[in-house]
Order: structure tokens, then sequence, then C-alpha cells
């Protein structure tokens, strides 16, 4: 009798050791790797671009060939239709990076100041250079040749919406407030409005995406609710139309007629190609792609297939190619 308890506690010990062996170690976010692929929006042509580790930020599309994102404080920029065509630069510490002139002009936020930069951040010339200030998140004004950032002042402590003149040097506020997450998204096709984000009171993660008249600054209009997060990952059609994700929904903003609707749900990240006729998201079950209307759904990527969680989702300019990242584990779990 004392045989079999023995050999029974044996056999209980030996399947335990073996279950626990066998389970899997889910690695954490910042180390699980995440692969970059590429797809037509017929789910043809699909290839891998690059793997990384780290958390990925910042990730879009800049060309109808190249793409541009932030990984471990490096800058890549890779060729949307060549695995492994890779080039990097070192940012230190980058707070905002905005490409344009098809990736020929680069601007962004590094070490509390403002860089503009023509060969992927290699030459970099300083627009700000003020050591009482802590500036971040620039964007290109095309149409008046400046450069719109957030400033916040040490000895004040107050935060600025700041506009630089490329031509001149000079610089003129145009939004003061107390709230720290203050941020400069986009400039309307037309350039006529500053899009912009502040956080509410007290409320470091959650604000509010507004509008702010470029040549009547005291015009502000708020357009809608926004986590910290989702304004960063926000993006504006060249026919003024916003697409973010707000609490997993994909949200339209329409700012021809100041217009707000959720198209879809449940959504980590979204995009709308530039000429507004295409939106790719994503969530823990897949990628998907739908119209600014919210229909002629179709999915991309399939994690019941492929085993993986959708990450970060960009489209080119008309909607025919998209680029998106795969990972093991989830990107907000």
């Amino acid at each position: 009798m004392k045989n079999q308890i023995l050999i029974s506690s044996l056999l209980l010990l030996i399947t335990a050791n073996s279950c626990s062996e066998e389970t899997p170690v889910q690695p954490i976010l910042s180390e699980a790797l995440k692969v970059v692929y590429s797809i037509d929006n017929d789910r043809k042509n699909k290839i891998v671009i690059s793997q990384h580790s780290n958390i990925i930020t910042e990730f879009d599309v800049i060309s109808d060939s190249f793409f541009a994102f932030l990984n471990s404080n490096k800058l890549f920029v890779e060729a949307i239709n060549n695995s492994f065509s890779t080039f990097t630069t070192n940012l230190y510490t980058p707070e905002g990076l905005s490409i344009y002139e098809n990736g020929r002009v680069f601007v962004f936020g590094n070490s509390g100041e403002i860089y503009m930069s023509d060969d992927f951040g290699i030459t970099r010339i300083n627009l700000t250079n003020t050591p009482n200030d802590y500036e971040r998140f620039p964007i290109l004004n095309q149409d008046d040749n400046s450069v719109i950032y957030s400033k916040y002042n040490f000895n004040s402590y107050y935060s600025y919406l700041e506009k630089i003149d490329l031509s001149t040097l000079q610089k003129t506020i145009l939004y003061t407030t107390h709230t720290y997450e203050l941020f400069p998204k986009f400039i309307t096709y037309s350039g006529a409005l500053l899009i912009f984000f502040e956080n509410r009171a007290n409320d470091y993660h959650n604000g509010y995406l507004k509008s702010l008249n470029i040549s009547n600054p005291s015009e502000i209009r708020i357009l809608g609710y926004c986590r910290l997060f989702e304004a960063h990952e926000s993006s504006i059609s060249d026919d003024n139309k916003i697409v973010h994700t707000t609490l997993r929904n994909v949200i339209l903003l329409d700012l021809n007629d100041m217009s707000e609707k959720v198209l879809k749900s449940p959504a980590n990240f979204a995009k709308i190609s530039k000429d507004g006729s295409t939106i790719v998201y994503s969530n823990d079950f897949g990628a998907y792609l739908i119209d600014p209307l919210g229909q002629n759904w179709r999915g991309i990527m399939d994690t019941n297939v492929s085993g993986k969680f959708a990450h970060d989702v960009a489209i080119n300019s008309d909607g025919s190619k998209i680029v998106y990242v795969e990972c093991e584990v989830p990107r907000f779990p």
C-alpha cells in the first residue's frame, strides 16, 4: 500500500513538473519581437520589412516609397516594398517627429530643442536653442514657412504653442495655458486652422483636440475628447478629415462641417489615407480597412490565422498600400 501511495505521489509530481515546464512564459511588451509588414489593400504582396524589439512610436508612411518611426531613441526610415532596407539615426531623446516633402524634410524635438533636417536627421539645424524652455512636438506650416511647436517654461510653469518663422527666425506665441500636455498636431490643408491637443486640468492622460484660427489665434474651438496617446497617433487627410481612436472607437472628425462620428469598434490604432478614401485600423483581433462612411469593411490581417496581435498601422496616400506591426503580445495588455 505504501509503495502504491509513493508511486502515485511521484506520478503527480512528475505531471506537475511537466505542466510547469511546458507552460510558455509570455515576454513583456518592451522585449517582445515586433515584425513590420507591408501589404496591398487586396491582401496581396505581403512581405516582411523588418524586425524590432522595444516599443514603436510615431509610425507613419512618409511617401509612397518609405515609412518612418521611432524605436529605442532612433529614427528608422524603411522602404515599403523592400525587406530590410533600413536607414537609422540616433535622436537621443526624441519627442515628436513630422516629415514633409515626400520624406525630404524632417522636423523633430530632441532633448528639449526643435531641429530641422533634410538628410534624415544626420545634419540638424537647431531652431530654438533656449536653455530655460523645453520645446517638443514640432509641425511644419508650409503655407507661411514656419514651424509650430509646444514650449514649456521652467520659470513660469506655463506651456505655449509657439511659431517660428523660418525666414526671419522671429517667434510668435499663439496660445498659453497652465496644462503641461499641449502640442500641435496638424495644419489643415487650406492652412487656416491649427489642430492641437490639450490635456484637461489635473488630468494628464485625457484632454481634447482643439482648433485654433491661425490668422486669429484667440478663436479656439473644442473638436472632441481624446486621450493623450490617441492624439499622438491621429492622422489627417488632404480633404480635412481627422481620424483617431477614443476609448477603442474609430472616430472621424470632419473639419468641413465640424461633425464627429464613430465608425468602428474596437480599435487601438487608426490612420486615414491622404486622399481621404481609406481608413486602416487595428485591434487585438487583426487589422482592417473601411471607408470614411464606415463601410466596405475588409480584413488584411487576422490574429486567428497568424496567432499574433496587430499593433501600429499606417497607410499610403491613395490607400493602396498598408504597413503594420505584428507582435506576440498585445499592444495594450
